[in-house]
């Protein structure tokens, strides 16, 4: 197999980031929905 381990360094930096980005996504998206419920909670 040729490998270009630069090519492979980059793809996992690449993943890396693809999955920071979207855990930060889904945690904001969250804390929205819990403040959301929060706030209905309290009208209640």
């Amino acid at each position: 197999a040729n490998i270009n381990p630069d090519l492979s360094a980059v793809q996992i930096v690449w993943n890396y980031v693809g999955e920071l980005i979207f855990n930060l996504l889904v945690l904001v998206g969250a804390v929205k929905m819990s403040d959301r419920v929060i706030r209905e909670m309290m009208g209640l």
